[in-house]
């Protein structure tokens, strides 16, 4: 069985499918998917990535567009459909994220499981992405990412890779995620996205009808145990 969920050379792989701006030194979708970081959670704030609410339906397109690049990106270093889980604890998110990849016909999304905090109680995957959506200027998380059981549920479903997107301002504003935040800011696990990262790189499938997409009952586990995501 092999070690590791994707190629190591991932770097080398996705050089060669990738286009990014030559000129823009960030290239945080290879940061933030590289093996070698078990955890690491992207901050939207500097891209920006607000929340749009629609009558009491929340979701977030900019971060579903994240979501979809980051799918696509460890997918393309060689992680199995099967073995990807994106998590969110809003069921618009999820259809949104979900019509994203309707749209790139390259991307086996019909192996991607694509599913609420709920639904992965006491299952897992090699590799998750948790969209969190909330970006607003009130730094209101919503009641959802005020219930400890769903938080725990999202960041501990990984067994090897867990990527978390997110407005770092609007959920520090939750004193019960400060020892999240706290921890993933110790271990360098904060990458803050650049000005309209969602559209730094030019390489969705190509199509010849489509364009490029713009557009509970859980034992508590202390957020420390993140760190004990294994090295892959």
């Amino acid at each position: 069985m092999k070690s590791h969920i994707y190629c190591r050379n991932i770097t080398t792989t996705l050089s060669k499918s990738l286009k990014i701006f030559f000129f823009f030194p960030d290239n945080w979708l290879l940061d933030a998917v590289v093996p070698s970081r078990p955890v690491i959670f992207l901050d939207t704030d500097g891209v920006p990535a607000p929340e749009m609410r629609s009558e009491n339906l929340v979701s977030n397109e900019t971060e579903a567009v994240l979501v979809h690049q980051l799918a696509w990106a460890l997918l393309k270093g060689g992680l199995q459909p099967s073995s990807l889980g994106i998590i969110s604890p809003y069921r618009h998110q999820l259809k949104l994220i979900t019509q994203i990849f309707h749209r790139d016909t390259s991307t086996k999304h019909s192996e991607i499981e694509i599913n609420t905090v709920d639904k992965y109680q006491g299952r897992d995957k090699a590799c998750i992405i948790v969209s969190l959506v909330r970006s607003n200027e009130h730094s209101n998380v919503g009641d959802l990412l005020r219930d400890w059981r769903r938080v725990n549920v999202a960041v501990t479903r990984a067994k090897q890779k867990l990527i978390l997107i997110g407005s770092l301002v609007t959920l520090k504003g939750s004193l019960l995620l400060q020892e999240l935040f706290d921890l993933l800011e110790r271990r360098d696990w904060v990458h803050v996205l650049p000005y309209d990262a969602h559209k730094l790189y030019d390489f969705v499938a190509k199509s010849s009808q489509t364009s490029p997409v713009k557009s509970l009952d859980v034992q508590r586990t202390r957020f420390k145990d993140l760190a004990n995501l294994p090295d892959i």
